[in-house]
């Protein structure tokens, strides 16, 4: 990583730190800058206002998110650890930027070219998690008369849904989260187990 690219990175996580903190509209390039130990001209020169170094750092941590997931799905592990290790991240993702997540639910901050790529990458995902479910089925794990939409849409929900209520609602640590009744109850309906 050359330094202009390490300076930039530096910036977005001192942004993160700063929004989570105060949220958007509270947060100040001033305060992102001290955060950074920069000055805040130099800000300026990686992004042109506060609402670019918002999107850039969801963009930055989307990014971080896809690439750690598609370990996780092109790994060697069997389907229940793949599901286990989706969890886990995810939770774990959700922990670390509970604050942010709560900023950028305000759906006004998003930019139209921030929410199309928000759907693109939403997409992606599916793509990864429905080579996840071949390789299932192609393995025996996963039952080869599934819907695969239909499977995903059910991995990519109660995930999401589980590991938000407990972090977003319960307040638990994901390191906390028992996720074996998830995993197992996926892995009965995926393996066509729920249907004896």
């Amino acid at each position: 990583m050359d330094l202009k690219e390490k300076r930039r990175e530096e910036i977005i996580q001192a942004a993160m730190n700063v929004f989570s903190k105060n949220g958007f509209e509270r947060s100040k390039m001033e305060a992102i800058a001290t955060e950074a130990g920069i000055g805040k001209g130099t800000i300026y020169g990686y992004f042109s206002s506060k609402k670019e170094l918002f999107e850039e750092m969801i963009y930055y941590n989307l990014d971080k998110y896809k690439k750690e997931l598609s370990k996780i799905i092109v790994g060697q592990q069997n389907f229940s650890e793949k599901l286990e290790g989706l969890f886990r991240y995810h939770a774990s993702f959700l922990n670390q930027n509970l604050d942010i997540f709560q900023v950028i639910n305000n759906g006004e901050l998003l930019s139209h070219n921030m929410k199309k790529r928000l759907i693109d990458e939403q997409n992606s995902f599916f793509e990864l998690l429905e080579k996840m479910i071949e390789k299932g089925i192609s393995s025996g794990e996963i039952s080869k008369n599934i819907d695969r939409e239909v499977a995903v849409l059910c991995i990519i929900g109660s995930i999401n849904q589980f590991a938000g209520k407990k972090v977003f609602i319960d307040r638990v640590s994901a390191d906390n989260i028992n996720s074996a009744p998830l995993i197992d109850i996926l892995m009965r309906g995926l393996s066509g187990l729920g249907d004896r």
